[in-house]
Order: C-alpha cells, then sequence, then structure tokens
C-alpha cells in the first residue's frame, strides 16, 4: 500500500477551545481531541502557544502585584517536545 500524504487541516479548533485548555477549564472528555488535534495542526498549534505566553505573562505581572497564580507545565505541542526533554525558550 502507497503512503498517501496528508491533507491539510481546514477545520480548526476555536479560540474559546484553546483558552479553556489553557486555564485548565476544559471538560476532561474533550482533553484528548484537542491535545491529537494540536499535535498535527501547526496553526492550533502556534495559537496555543500564542495563548499560553499572554496568559503566563499575565499570570506573572498578577503574581508581581501579589495576587496571581502560576500556570501548570507548558503543553507539548511540537514533536520535539513529546521525548520528555524541556522545550529551549528564545
Amino acid at each position: 500500500m502507497a503512503l498517501q500524504a496528508l491533507e491539510p487541516i481546514s477545520v480548526h479548533l476555536s479560540e474559546d477551545a484553546l483558552e479553556e485548555y489553557v486555564m485548565g477549564r476544559i471538560p476532561v472528555t474533550d482533553e484528548a481531541h484537542l491535545e491529537c488535534h494540536v499535535l498535527v495542526c501547526a496553526t492550533c498549534c502556534e495559537k496555543l502557544e500564542e495563548l499560553f505566553c499572554f496568559v503566563e505573562a499575565f499570570k506573572r505581572c498578577m503574581s508581581e502585584a501579589g495576587s496571581g497564580t502560576s500556570l501548570g507545565p507548558r503543553p507539548a505541542c511540537h514533536a520535539e517536545d513529546m521525548d520528555g526533554q524541556p522545550r529551549q525558550e528564545d
């Protein structure tokens, strides 16, 4: 059987769903679907990373002001993150 090229992903996750995931409020039943989609969709992965960075920066500012909490670990949405090694930050 010949390998076929993957078709481009034309349906993306909503920004609301990505925000809920970053904030830890996504239903457990939807979590696996979102994580699988982000692993194969560069567009959603980039959006998720942007949201995570924004929320992380916001929470850091709130923490410095004395009223914030920290986020959990950053989700791994790139293949190189799946080996359990920390991602190199720029």
